[in-house]
């Protein structure tokens, strides 16, 4: 709170009230260019900070959302298309678990996961469809949300795993709840399965957990889990077979899509 000064009480002759009356005429003048001034100020201020409010949504949006097209530069996806022409479209949604390290390797889950999703997306896109993929730093809420919001038609989120060191093999997540997903999953599953060279886990309806990118979709979705990442001979054949894993997974988005989507 501010305090104001209280004047003197003091009781001037007629000249000396002239004068002060003329002061008190220039500080209120004064005191209005000061509050001019301030408002000036102040507008400058909010319209600076509405600004930098507004780039830095939209950097994080242009980051969490990239439209990958290979004949047009990448803009903010939710302003791309109607929902309706996003149908045929694929959300891709790599690990951002950069802290998540591989044994026996210099890497992360986000790294390697990444590389494999970059690899599907091009995959993807040369066989016609439109490809969106999660930004780096994106939280699992906002990843579902921005694809909510697309309206696409599938989602695929893609990790490895870790345990106690002991375990082995690809599984997919699936949300039985959420029409679509089981059939893609299975598409998903039985590609990546396929490509491991250890025995895998199978398929896990995930409807009563708390995985949230399975639980809150939209649209067809899955989480598969390429193989664990404790292990550092798992490890390392995840780190030299990005190529192959990206491969499987785009062959099994491709299966659902030929099937479920392409026609409608």
């Amino acid at each position: 709170m501010q305090h104001k000064l209280k004047e003197q009480e003091v009781i001037y002759e007629n000249k000396i009230k002239h004068i002060r009356c003329k002061k008190r005429s220039v500080a209120f003048r004064l005191r209005y260019d000061r509050i001019a001034l301030v408002l000036v100020a102040f507008t400058l201020v909010i319209v600076a900070i509405s600004l930098l409010v507004g780039a830095i949504k939209g950097a994080k949006v242009g980051d969490g959302e990239e439209a990958n097209d290979t004949n047009e530069p990448k803009t903010h996806a939710i302003n791309l298309a109607p929902r309706a022409d996003n149908y045929k479209a694929v959300y891709l949604s790599p690990s951002n678990q950069w802290d998540n390290e591989y044994t026996g390797v210099d890497t992360t889950e986000a790294e390697q996961m990444r590389c494999v999703a970059e690899k599907v997306r091009a995959y993807l896109i040369d066989k016609g469809l439109k490809v969106y993929m999660a930004g780096e730093d994106l939280s699992l809420v906002e990843k579902v949300d921005l694809a909510n919001d697309l309206g696409v038609g599938i989602y695929v989120s893609i990790h490895s795993n870790a345990g106690d060191g002991l375990g082995e093999g690809t599984e997919c997540f699936y949300n039985s709840r959420i029409a679509g997903s089981k059939q893609l999953a299975s598409f998903v599953y039985n590609r990546v399965a396929a490509a491991t060279p250890t025995d895998d886990r199978g398929l896990i309806n995930v409807h009563d957990t708390e995985l949230y990118e399975i639980q809150n979709t939209e649209m067809a979705s899955c989480l598969v889990e390429v193989e664990f990442h404790d292990i550092k001979e798992h490890a390392q054949w995840i780190v030299d077979n990005t190529d192959a894993l990206a491969e499987a997974i785009g062959d099994g988005i491709m299966e659902y899509y030929n099937v479920y989507i392409k026609n409608k």
